[in-house]
């Protein structure tokens, strides 16, 4: 079957405009001076204040001290990072805020 699939070109077009308007957050939260930002998800422990990077929007090789985003494009927070751990399963790098 051939012929117009609206529902197709109304999901393309909705990715499309989620895709804008995350690249638009991003070059915001750049400018603004933000060192990374990682989804606020399974990877952010909330009881001891970590994050592991493990799939970021972007990283710029933080620091002590520096300003990560924790979250997405609709709800985030701004935490400062203020210590840098290395655990032993994997190598993971572990940034305290």
């Amino acid at each position: 079957m051939s012929g117009s699939h609206p529902f197709a070109k109304t999901f393309i077009e909705v990715s499309k405009e989620a895709q804008r308007d995350e690249k638009a957050w991003i070059d915001w939260l750049i400018k603004k001076g933000i060192k990374a930002a990682h989804p606020d998800d399974g990877r952010v422990n909330r009881e001891e204040n970590t994050v592991t990077f493990s799939y970021p929007y972007f990283d710029f090789g933080v620091e002590v001290g520096d300003k990560i985003v924790l979250g997405w494009p609709d709800k985030y927070r701004v935490v400062k990072v203020k210590d840098i751990t290395h655990g032993r399963i994997g190598m993971l790098t572990y940034y305290h805020f």
